[in-house]
Parts: C-alpha cells; structure tokens; sequence
C-alpha cells in the first residue's frame, strides 16, 4: 500500500544513482570554481607594480650592459685618458700596424704577424678583431685588461734605465704568443720603449740589420727616433749575429 502510494519522483531523487550524480554535480562545480580563483589569482600576480617593473628593467639593463662589456676591454674605460693630448694627435696616427720584417731577412719566426701601436690605437677593440690579435704585450705602470683575447696580455713595467730584465721577459712572452697567433706590442706614446725592444728581438731572431730595421720602423712609426743608449742597446744584437 504505502509503495503503491509513493510517487514516482520521490523515489529517483531518493536513489542511490541520484545521490552519485548530484555529488558528481557539486564537486565539478567545486573544480570550476577553484580553477577560476586561481586563474584569477595567476593575474593578479602577473600585474606588477610601477615599482617591481622598473627594478625589472633595471635588471635587465644591467644584465645587458655586463653582457656588452664581454665585448669590450676593460683597459678602455680603467687606462685611456679621457682624449689624447695634442703633442700625441700630432706624433701619431693612432693606428695598429704590423711589422713587415720578413720582406729583410729568410729566417722567419712564425708565420703569424707582430703589430705595433700606441695605448689609444691598443684600446681600440674593432682594430683588435681586425687584425685578429691573438696576445698583448703591453709596457706601463698600469694594469690592463684585454678579457676577449684568446692569449691574454703582459704588462711589463719599465723603469727607464735597464732594457736586460725588460727583453728577457718580453722575449719569452713574444716567443710564446707567436707561435699561438698574431701580437700587438704598444706603449704610451707608440715611439718607446715598444720600439727599442721589437726591434733587438727582431734583429736577434731573424738576423735582419739594424739598417734595415731601422728604416722598416721609420715607415710605420716615423716619429720614433732612438737616441745614443737606445740605439746601442739595439746594435748589440747585431753584434751577435753569426
């Protein structure tokens, strides 16, 4: 009698299949709503403040000047002066260039090439990849720093009075590079100490004549003229050519 009595109705929403799906019906809507609020929370994360963007892009400019500097030695911005000095633009072109001494001798060190140049042609980067400069042989008080080449450098401090200790260790740098790839020697003015010393290792390597080297260096580094200690320094290799 009393099933008999019972609507139809009543009994679906009673049964067990009903419950099932009502259940599944709350916990997807459950999902739904959990996934909006997160969603929601994702994009008020990704809104930053004016503040929190530029401390962002400051970041990122530094990381992109840190970058750039790879790229760029340090010995421009820590060695050269703001400009050269007016005597300097007058006695110098500012510009690498190599030393042609197998055009005097047959005894040829390596088939790699030495250069020769002032400090400010030296910190030109550019002319560096030019002539594919493998190491630097550098004469100063300063330290220098050339990060991008493959050799690296030698800083030599000069005193002004003995050339001996000053050829010995830039012999062995200049016979080790060599082999390796192109070099780069400079000083200050590029009329030096650079001079005195690339020509005694020259005329002692290749056997050339101190006339010859002599007139090689007048054509590239015209200004460079050796006075009486100098010039006998120089000869003395010459002396000791077998």
């Amino acid at each position: 009698m009393t099933d008999a009595s019972t609507p139809t109705h009543v009994k679906s929403k009673l049964s067990p299949k009903s419950r099932v799906k009502s259940n599944n019906s709350l916990s997807k809507t459950g999902r739904h709503s959990f996934l909006l609020n997160t969603r929601k929370s994702i994009k008020q994360s990704l809104k930053l403040s004016p503040e929190t963007k530029n401390i962002a892009l400051d970041i990122s400019k530094k990381k992109i000047e840190e970058d750039e500097n790879l790229l760029r030695p340090k010995y421009l911005a820590q060695q050269l002066p703001s400009g050269p000095d007016k005597s300097h633009k007058n006695e110098c072109n500012c510009k690498i260039a190599e030393i042609p001494y197998n055009l005097h001798t047959s005894y040829i060190i390596s088939f790699n090439k030495i250069f020769i140049s002032c400090r400010v042609a030296a910190g030109d980067f550019p002319s560096l990849l030019k002539f594919n400069i493998y190491a630097v042989l550098t004469f100063g008080e300063e330290p220098n720093h050339f990060p991008s080449l493959k050799g690296g450098y030698l800083k030599i401090n000069y005193d002004g009075h003995s050339f001996g200790k000053t050829f010995v260790m830039a012999s062995r740098f200049l016979n080790t590079q060599i082999t390796k790839g192109n070099v780069l020697i400079h000083d200050d003015s590029g009329n030096g100490i650079c001079c005195v010393i690339i020509m005694a290792y020259l005329i002692k390597e290749t056997k050339i004549s101190y006339s010859n080297m002599i007139e090689l260096m007048g054509k590239i580094r015209p200004n460079f003229k050796p006075d009486s200690g100098q010039e006998k320094y120089i000869r003395s290799f010459e002396k000791l050519q077998t």
